[in-house]
């Protein structure tokens, strides 16, 4: 499956890998203070397509997003799990 950023190629990848690890392997620049645990909010990221395949928020994230006021196809790169093709950019 693939993964492509805005600012990098696509990105052939394995199943369950995090946005955030993709992001990082691409060479993506985005922003992270919290190291990975969906507190900070920095690495949000808008999802052109693909949203399908992406694993459901769980209750952190969904938080994290409500105080962002994030629109439903933005998801925080740390916390969600690729299960298919993607398009996102930071």
């Amino acid at each position: 499956m693939k993964i492509r950023f805005a600012d990098a190629e696509a990105l052939e990848v394995e199943p369950g890998i995090s946005l955030a690890a993709a992001a990082d392997r691409a060479g993506t620049n985005y922003s992270h203070i919290c190291r990975g645990h969906g507190r900070c909010g920095l690495c949000i990221a808008t999802i052109g397509n693909g949203i399908e395949n992406l694993t459901p928020p769980n209750e952190a994230e969904a938080r994290v997003l409500r105080i962002l006021n994030a629109t439903p196809n933005q998801r925080l790169a740390c916390s969600t799990l690729v299960n298919g093709d993607v398009e996102c950019r930071f």
